[in-house]
């Protein structure tokens, strides 16, 4: 009898042994892997940010370089200085050479404007 019970708890033994062997298996296999596609997906994301932000920087250069090349021209020193400024001796704000009156009122931005162009270029 007790030849009958180890003859059958020796089977039961290994197959249990190799069930939980394959289930730990499963495990770490699917842990692993989970970590690796994580890793994956943050450097996928890393790497867009990098492309996303060269672009915005190659566009503002570009928004820059434009600007600045249009701020020496004194064709536009000119048209800010004529049309941004109040005239001297001006009725109120708002109102020169026809242009209907601005909402902001008193042409302080307008001024600045045109001292910004009028910086001395470094």
């Amino acid at each position: 009898m007790l030849r009958a019970r180890l003859t059958l708890k020796l089977p039961v033994l290994v197959v249990g042994a190799v069930l939980l062997t394959a289930a730990t298996v499963a495990v770490l296999a699917i842990s692993i892997g989970r970590g690796i596609l994580r890793q994956a997906a943050l450097e996928e994301l890393v790497e867009r940010r990098e492309v996303y932000a060269s672009a915005i920087d190659f566009y503002i250069g570009g928004a820059r370089g434009l600007i600045g090349v249009t701020a020496d021209q004194p064709a536009m020193r000119e048209f800010a200085r004529h049309w941004l400024t109040p005239p001297r001796g001006a009725g109120g704000p708002g109102r020169h050479r026809g242009i209907p009156a601005r909402p902001r009122g008193d042409g302080a931005t307008a001024c600045r404007c045109v001292r910004i162009l009028d910086a001395p270029q470094a």
